[in-house]
């Protein structure tokens, strides 16, 4: 159950993380309507992205199955959830542009996430 906390948690932190940067961007490019338009891109992420809830358990599952200290099993997950954005934002259409924009900002907010949950990633890999 704790890692399902974990997953929750590292997904949370990446949609609102990602809607931050990508307004803090918009700001500082000088577009204050792209910079609210942040607000929606926070609530469409919690509703299109939660499906990858179904991924990312399985993910943080295996990470704690690897037999490598806890950093490498953090490196580990925090590249296959980089490999997953990466997918996920492949398969949506939008423009190129846009879509290496929002890439960016969301492995931005992945790195940020990982970083401020070591806490809990620590505290699940040492119970197993």
């Amino acid at each position: 159950m704790i890692s399902l906390s974990v997953a929750i948690r590292i997904w949370v932190k990446t949609v609102a993380l990602n809607a931050f940067l990508w307004g803090v961007w918009s700001v500082l490019r000088g577009s204050i309507w792209e910079a609210l338009g942040s607000i929606l891109l926070l609530l469409g992420g919690f509703v299109v992205a939660l499906p990858l809830l179904m991924f990312i358990v399985p993910l943080v599952n295996v990470s704690t199955l690897l037999d490598y200290s806890i950093p490498a099993k953090i490196a580990w997950l925090t590249f296959y959830l980089i490999v997953m954005i990466i997918l996920f934002y492949r398969l949506i259409p939008m423009g190129d542009s846009l879509a290496f924009q929002l890439t960016g900002f969301t492995i931005g907010g992945l790195l940020i996430a990982v970083v401020t949950t070591r806490k809990s990633l620590n505290k699940l890999y040492k119970k197993t």
